[in-house]
């Protein structure tokens, strides 16, 4: 009886072990791709022009350089390199919390990886809103999975299971205020030219 639990026990190491081999592959992977998008920043004309961080305000004399969303994507990169040695080497009870990690800084650079004119918009001084609210809607709902109880997944109300349609809801109104007010800020950016 005794060994029984003991393979158990190693068997259950073994699973986290070959997660954080398959979790690994695709960081790099990840952090290859945004380098790719990280080198079609133009930094010389970022220098020329001054862009603006996207994220943190920046004045004239700030340590903070004007990239524009260089910067953020740099940053991203080094994050997700950070999660990967966590993961190398950091308990194995913790690889949810680290993936749902991952999930939240892959959420946040959506809007900057797909959208090149995040620079026009902060070149022109307009706040990127739009990220902000892209950030706070996706955050909302990758926490409220990571913390889902599965508790909730039985309660159903009228035969329907609430709890899988909240966070669906939720996802959906990030990504739909991410379009409304990209659109908005793209059209005060592009009338002023």
């Amino acid at each position: 009886m005794a060994k029984s639990y003991l393979f158990a026990s190693q068997s259950g190491t073994g699973m986290a072990t070959d997660l954080n081999s398959l979790l690994l592959p695709i960081i790099l992977l990840v952090v290859v791709e945004l380098s790719g998008v990280a080198r079609e920043v133009d930094l010389e004309e970022a220098v020329v022009k001054d862009y603006p961080p996207i994220f943190l305000p920046s004045e004239e004399f700030s340590i903070i350089p004007h990239f524009g969303r260089f910067n953020f994507i740099h940053g991203l990169n080094t994050t997700l390199i950070l999660f990967g040695v966590l993961l190398l080497s950091g308990p194995n009870s913790q690889l949810p919390v680290i993936s749902a990690l991952i999930l939240s800084v892959v959420w946040i650079a959506l809007p900057v990886l797909e959208v090149e004119e995040y620079d026009d918009i902060l070149l022109e001084g307009e706040s990127a809103t739009s990220i902000h609210w892209h950030t706070g809607g996706g955050i909302i709902a990758i926490t409220y999975a990571v913390m889902y109880d599965p508790h909730l997944e039985n309660i159903q109300y009228l035969g329907v299971k609430w709890p899988q349609y909240l966070l669906l809801l939720i996802f959906i109104f990030a990504v739909g205020v991410l379009l409304v007010k990209l659109e908005s800020e793209l059209e005060t950016v592009y009338e002023e030219t």
